[in-house]
């Protein structure tokens, strides 16, 4: 008999709901995917309808090694372990990195590099939990 993945679909934004990110400013949310085989992130940057020429937003994922049972409290790199990335920002449009992670703990830090005006942006993630 054939083993085959058993995947999670998960909902939009599940990793990180829809929120503004003000001009400058940055978010950071926490992925604890120690109990999966491997994840696909997709980071969504949303321009406004007005954007600062060459504006993006930075995508860096840092790898957490400690066994907190509070993300936050764990220990990360100062360097990201994936990033950074720059998902660019363009004027009424919606503009999507995805990225593969394996098993882990990670912070996800966005920041918008457009220093006039604020972007939205979401997380969601789709998982590979296991062989069945």
């Amino acid at each position: 008999m054939a083993s085959a993945p058993v995947t999670t679909f998960n909902n939009i934004a599940n990793a990180y709901s829809s929120q503004s990110l003000a001009a400058s400013g940055t978010a950071t949310f926490y992925l604890d995917l120690s109990a999966k085989i491997e994840t696909i992130l997709q980071v969504k940057n949303a321009g406004g309808g007005t954007v600062q020429a060459g504006a993006y937003v930075k995508i860096e994922v840092f790898a957490g090694l400690d066994d907190d049972a509070t993300l936050a409290n764990l220990i990360y790199g100062t360097d990201p372990m994936y990033g950074p990335f720059q998902l660019v920002t363009v004027q009424s449009v919606s503009k999507y990195k995805t990225i593969r992670l394996p098993w882990g703990k990670y912070k996800v830090v966005l920041t918008n590099m457009d220093t006039a005006n604020a972007v939205t942006v979401e997380a969601t993630t789709a998982t590979w939990d296991s062989w069945s």
